[in-house]
């Protein structure tokens, strides 16, 4: 009797682990969909706005289907979907503190504060675990060879792909096409925006 009650109790200890593990191992399905389009990202933190390119995030949480609200903004951050972007140590400024709503939905707008540049789109990071899916936006950083600031080693870079009376088959460059419409080749317009960031010497300090 004693032996079939000890058996039984391990044998319900050991469900109760095992459902316990499968809970806490469980992660919320989470979704994030965003339009197409170029970011003008600096390490300064005062890049363009995600919703001044209509790039904003939404994000749907879901848990067995069912929505999860409450969940901050500050559970979610950007990364490079490739390797091509240094992230600053605070690199994703929300402007939007909210959190997901009754439907587990919440939209993202803010900037990255971020060097480099990354054209095979950002990914979306939630509470850690980053999303299998990248969303198409391009971004490009004034700190155009990542030592975290924005200074005249990044504009030598640059000016080698804008075309002069010198150099008129200067090849462009797509990670130094900082203005709309984004397309070739580099102008004015572009290191007009260049320019105010490498006036500053803009940095992730």
């Amino acid at each position: 009797m004693f032996r079939t009650q000890t058996r039984s109790l391990i044998a319900l200890a050991a469900l109760l682990l095992a459902i316990g593990a499968r809970a806490a191992s469980a992660q919320p399905n989470v979704t994030a969909t965003s339009a197409a389009g170029v970011l003008f990202a600096c390490p300064g933190s005062d890049g363009d706005l995600l919703s001044s390119n209509g790039l904003s995030i939404t994000a749907t949480v879901l848990d067995n289907n069912l929505p999860v609200p409450g969940l901050p903004a500050s559970d979610f951050w950007l990364v490079g979907c490739g390797t091509g972007l240094a992230i600053c140590s605070s690199g994703t400024l929300w402007i939007n503190p909210g959190a997901t709503n009754g439907s587990g939905i919440i939209v993202l707008d803010g900037r990255l504060r971020a060097s480099g540049c990354d054209n095979t789109g950002l990914r979306l990071v939630f509470q850690g675990s980053p999303l299998p899916t990248c969303l198409p936006i391009q971004t490009r950083s004034a700190d155009l060879n990542s030592d975290g600031v924005v200074n005249l080693s990044d504009f030598a870079e640059w000016a080698t792909h804008y075309p002069t009376s010198m150099n008129p088959t200067a090849p462009y460059m797509a990670c130094g096409d900082f203005a709309a419409p984004n397309a070739a080749p580099l102008r004015l317009a572009d290191f007009a925006k260049f320019a105010v960031h490498l006036v500053a010497s803009h940095s992730c300090q």
